[in-house]
């Protein structure tokens, strides 16, 4: 044996809360909610690398619409001794409010961060841009206006201003 390689020994139990640490520092954390879309009460399954804890962070695919408003999200996971456990419940808050009803469409991603109470979304989930319907037999253009996005009609200069 060469005198000069240095063999360390590695406990696997410290190696995997090691890997669940690192997971929960970023958005490794995937999951898939088959929650029916009238039902409030979100619920998905993790494996063994997540654990609830202020700022870990899940992105969360929903199959089904959330047509109710003041949707929760509950995480059960199997923690990494094997015993069963679950985080329970936790509002699901937009823009520093509850989640209001309609926002989340069918095969959604919603990326969520949790802040020791409840889980904020990250992002907008309300598209913002134009829509265009063209009157070709009159020469005209209809814009309207979808989420954040705005049209103020000037019509003493002759123009319309669009903002987002």
């Amino acid at each position: 044996m060469n005198p000069e390689v240095k063999v360390k020994s590695v406990n696997v139990e410290v190696m995997q809360n090691s890997v669940a640490v690192a997971a929960n520092k970023g958005i490794m954390n995937q999951a898939v909610c088959q929650t029916a879309a009238n039902t409030a009460a979100k619920t998905v399954t993790m494996g063994n690398t997540f654990d609830l804890v202020t700022k870990a962070m899940i992105l969360v695919k929903f199959q089904n619409a959330i047509t109710v408003a003041g949707a929760t999200l509950n995480i059960t996971h199997t923690d990494l001794s094997g015993n069963e456990s679950s985080t329970g419940a936790k509002d699901i808050y937009y823009r520093g409010a509850a989640l209001p009803a309609g926002l989340v469409k069918a095969g959604t991603e919603v990326p969520m961060r949790y802040d020791g109470t409840r889980w904020n979304i990250i992002g907008d989930l309300t598209p913002s841009g134009f829509t265009i319907t063209s009157d070709e037999e009159h020469g005209i253009d209809e814009f309207s206006a979808i989420g954040s996005a705005s049209i103020t009609e000037d019509d003493e200069n002759g123009y319309d201003e669009f903002d987002f």
